[in-house]
């Protein structure tokens, strides 16, 4: 399949809000801008996805594995800037924007969702799992797996999977049978 396609496909699929109503309205936005007139807040895209954020007029830096550790297989990342003067625009939202808090985890080559305990903003959903959506779950779960179809991209989760389990930075998972987010400790 063809990579615009594929990322088509997983932001339709991840397009589902967390909950009923709008979530930044419960924490004013805090995780989509910056808290700093020093440091612009951006992420970095997952591999392959800048082409489509191309068509967006998105401030981006190119990070090289020259300069900054990157996952094996991974020869650049690029950092983008979120736009705080226009605030979130929906449709423009990188992967990692649509899935929060969620990050895709492998174990033993089963891929899975969890939540990390190290949290660069602290979202009150955390406490309320009760009312994530299940569409949201399984949207979010959906997308992650037809994206590591991507060998690069499975790499890269792999390589993020690794490095959170040996930090012990997994706070909630998603059980798969249940589809219900479970506390870890």
């Amino acid at each position: 399949m063809e990579l615009k396609v594929l990322f088509q496909k997983a932001y339709d699929m991840m397009d589902e809000p967390i909950i009923d109503g709008n979530c930044g309205e419960l924490c004013n936005f805090h995780c989509c801008r910056s808290h700093s007139e020093k440091e612009r807040m951006g992420m970095y895209l997952i591999p392959h996805e800048f082409k489509m954020m191309q068509n967006f007029h998105v401030d981006y830096e190119v990070h090289t594995k020259h300069l900054y550790d990157m996952p094996k297989g991974v020869k650049r990342l690029y950092y983008i800037f979120c736009p705080d003067d226009s605030g979130c625009l929906r449709q423009k939202r990188p992967i990692q924007c649509r899935t929060y808090p969620f990050e895709p985890h492998y174990e033993e080559d089963v891929l899975t969702l969890v939540v990390e305990k190290e949290q660069i903003h602290q979202c009150p959903l955390l406490n309320k799992t009760e009312i994530w959506r299940k569409e949201f779950i399984e949207g979010v779960l959906r997308g992650w797996q037809l994206l590591c179809t991507v060998d690069e991209i499975k790499a890269f989760v792999k390589t993020y999977s690794d490095i959170r389990v040996e930090k012990e930075n997994v706070l909630m998972k998603l059980n798969l049978e249940t589809m219900q987010v479970e506390n870890v400790e």
